[in-house]
């Protein structure tokens, strides 16, 4: 390993540092055993001591980059002369030059006293405001607070507790449930680890953690977890891919503290400034040519230039609504402080608050958020012939049987229940469906329809028995598809291979179709386009569509054991489809009325069938 680990060294040393960056960015790809060399770490002793410093040197400390922010007594001065300050700081000047020296011979103290007066008004509104930003700013310090002060590590082949700043790449982390992530890890051990991913994400499904390839997205990955998260349930060991700033949750933090653009209330108050200033001086200038013009020719005694200066004060004053940002202020921390009673709602700055306000158009994902994400099975469709089941909590009843003697939807479900990511203590009859020891973990809730469902018709145990699974290949959002290999129950030479996905996939890989009595048939285009009308109608009733097939292999053309999925997509079978119902919640409605009240556009974003995406809406 040493000497492997060495090799692994020397190609990192050699590439350029985009590429390395590049070749991280991939580590979740790579098997557990090869991501370990390239860290070049030992997952059962960790760093050596000597390794250890050299990578602390390298990589520098584990820990968030400061937020750019001015300091204080900056910030206050901005305050001073921001919005109105200007204006009635030039105004205070000029009652203090009114006063002395043009106010010589016998100064007038109204004018000292109208000085101090406006000073005090500019003094009190940026103390207030600067109050309130301030106090409001400082929640941004709460990220420090993502940070755990120690962490469990292997290091020379012994458990040790360390500051987690001390980490560096390749350290080998023992992580336990309750624990937050204190660096990004590429999982090697897996032990039913369920992270929450919400903070990074804003999903709010624990992700069911594996030490296997998952996604080409690293983001999507279950073989990695990141600095930040928490850990929900179980326990795992993880390398340290990545410290410090160049973390994911770093790299987000960067994007958010860049300086912010102008909320719209600010350029509101800013329009308003502007208008106001160009006002007041307009009049000051027409009164400056009328004394110039008319009063110090005409009436030369009138009014002196101390009387004329205060006079003009006066009248720039007038134009000045000085309360305005103090009462801008206190609105919006009103708002705020409410939104953090009603709705927890964390606010960094004031001047987002009215932007909410402001919202024309809400996106919103379908499933989990519009709709319950609690699915049942409806209807299956079996050779051309649609089943439905009205009740699904009552017993299914299908007491047609294929010419061998089995239910004719059997085969559907069988494949169905193979190619599935849901454990056997996630299926619990007398539980809803859901065993007490599952619920609460994230499964697929298509998989666990389906296994409820077909857990009914048959011993969904006995059926995994007789087709273990050899090789699969997660469900990929990209294609929508998920394909496992299983043996057979003796049948030693014959491998049988399932594809679950998006019914215009599953349909596309197929040449023959499974008929209610068990016979296959050639698929022609008329009962292909019979098929996707049956997903269209269905879509139609809210109802999502999940295509089966499957094929069987010659075991000695496609030998095990299966590293990856190369396997032949085409001449599949087609099973027949699935249809599962996901309610909406039942305060969509509500939310959504209330939405357009306020003329704001509610979308739906989703991946699911026009159909079905049309009857959500």
């Amino acid at each position: 390993v040493q000497g492997q680990v060495g090799r692994c060294e020397s190609v990192r040393t050699a590439v350029p540092p985009h590429v390395q960056e590049l070749l991280e960015e991939r580590i979740h790809t790579l098997p557990g055993e090869q991501a370990c060399l390239y860290l070049q770490s030992d997952p059962k002793k960790g760093l050596s001591p000597g390794v250890l410093s050299e990578r602390q040197l390298r990589y520098g400390p584990n820990a968030l980059p400061k937020p750019k922010t001015l300091h204080p007594v900056l910030r206050f001065l901005r305050e001073l002369v921001s919005g109105f300050g200007l204006m009635l700081w030039g105004a205070s000047i000029l009652c203090f030059l009114a006063w002395e020296p043009l106010g010589e011979p016998a100064p007038d103290r109204n004018n000292v006293i109208l000085a101090v007066v406006l000073i005090l008004v500019v003094l009190y509104q940026s103390i207030f405001t600067f109050y309130q930003d301030y106090s409001s700013a400082r929640v941004v310090e709460s990220f420090k607070d993502i940070i755990p002060k120690s962490v469990a590590v292997m290091r020379d082949g012994r458990e040790e507790v360390v500051d987690s700043k001390e980490l560096t790449v390749g350290d080998v982390v023992l992580l336990r449930s309750g624990e937050l992530v204190p660096a990004d890890l590429r999982l090697v051990e897996v032990n039913g680890l369920l992270v929450d991913n919400s903070g990074l994400t804003g999903e709010n499904e624990p992700v069911h953690c594996t030490v296997e390839t998952t996604q080409e997205n690293i983001l999507e990955a279950t073989n990695m977890v990141w600095f930040g998260t928490n850990v929900v349930e179980g326990s795992a060991v993880g390398v340290v891919s990545a410290v410090g700033t160049k973390t994911v949750m770093a790299k987000v933090f960067q994007q958010t503290s860049v300086s912010p653009m102008p909320t719209t209330i600010e350029l509101e108050v800013r329009r308003i400034v502007i208008i106001f200033v160009c006002l007041a001086a307009a009049a000051g200038l027409t009164i400056f040519i009328g004394w110039i013009a008319f009063l110090q020719t005409q009436h030369p005694t009138y009014m002196n230039i101390s009387g004329f200066i205060t006079t003009l004060i006066g009248l720039a004053v007038s134009f000045v609504p000085e309360g305005l940002p103090v009462c801008v202020t206190i609105g919006l921390t009103i708002i705020a402080k409410q939104l953090v009673r009603r709705s927890r709602v964390m606010v960094t700055r004031l001047g987002t608050v009215e932007t909410l306000g402001s919202v024309s158009t809400i996106a919103s994902d379908k499933t989990g958020t519009l709709t319950t994400n609690c699915m049942v099975v409806r209807h299956l469709v079996i050779g051309g012939r649609m089943l439905s089941f009205t009740n699904p909590a009552e017993f299914p009843s299908i007491p047609e049987v294929d010419r061998e003697g089995e239910c004719i939807a059997f085969p559907l479900l069988r494949a169905g229940v193979l190619c599935n990511t849901v454990g056997l203590d996630h299926v619990d009859s007398t539980n809803g469906g859901v065993s007490g020891k599952a619920a609460g973990r994230a499964v697929n809730p298509i998989d666990r329809a389906l296994m409820v469902f077909a857990e009914k018709l048959f011993s969904v145990e006995k059926v995994r028995g007789q087709h273990p699974m050899e090789v699969t290949e997660p469900f990929n959002s990209r294609v929508k598809k998920m394909t496992t290999v299983h043996r057979i129950e003796g049948r030693p030479d014959t491998m049988l291979m399932i594809l679950k996905g998006a019914p215009e996939y599953v349909l596309d890989r197929c040449s023959t179709i499974r008929m209610e009595n068990g016979e296959e048939a050639p698929l022609t285009p008329e009962l292909q386009d019979s098929l996707t009308e049956q997903v269209d109608h269905l879509g139609e009733l809210n109802e999502l569509c999940i295509g089966v097939c499957q094929r069987l292999l010659d075991a000695q053309q496609f030998p095990p054991p299966y590293d990856e999925i190369d396997l032949p997509t085409t001449e599949m079978c087609f099973l027949g489809l699935v249809a599962v119902l996901d309610p909406p919640r039942s305060s969509v409605k509500q939310a959504i009325t209330e939405c357009r009240q306020a003329s704001i556009r509610v979308m739906m974003v989703t991946g699911d069938h026009p159909a079905t995406a049309a009857a959500i809406a």
